[in-house]
């Protein structure tokens, strides 16, 4: 018997993802302007790695529990797990994405950049997270900036 307002399940899940990307970026009014408006696009290769330890639940192996009351209820087994993806040097993933903003002018050679960049990637697991869904590397990021002309 177990007590379930005492019992708890946890578990934590680790990322890192680190992209190395190659961008273009256009300003179609030129750069003689105060402010300059710009937009862009970019290919990146996505280094990854996962994992996940504590307690799991596997709600693919449900059974009926009877309680000492003759209630029955659905149970899940839990395991114990500590999996990992992309060890070492992690895997990696390709994707792609687009960029815009404004970069205010402060000197002829010097720029306060503002931006916004979103990118588009997905990995595959292939080892402890066999069966599960692509994992989404892509996202968003605003920034700021300096850029130096020169």
């Amino acid at each position: 018997y177990m007590d379930v307002d005492t019992f708890s399940t946890g578990h934590r899940l680790d990322f890192s993802i680190t992209p190395v990307q190659l961008s273009l970026k256009i300003a179609p009014f030129g750069r003689r302007n105060r402010l300059i408006p710009y937009i862009g696009a970019g290919v990146g290769a996505y280094f990854w790695s996962v994992r996940m330890y504590g307690d799991m639940i596997d709600f693919n192996d449900e059974y009926i529990y009877e309680t000492s009351f003759g209630d029955k209820l659905p149970a899940y087994p839990i395991y114990e797990v500590d999996a990992r993806e992309g060890e070492n040097l992690g895997k990696v993933s390709f994707g792609y994405h687009v960029l815009g903003g404004l970069m205010f002018s402060v000197t002829r050679a010097l720029t306060l950049d503002v931006g916004f960049k979103y990118h588009v990637a997905t990995g595959k697991f292939t080892e402890a997270f066999e069966g599960f869904a692509p994992f989404d590397l892509g996202g968003y990021h605003i920034s700021m900036g300096l850029n130096f002309w020169f």
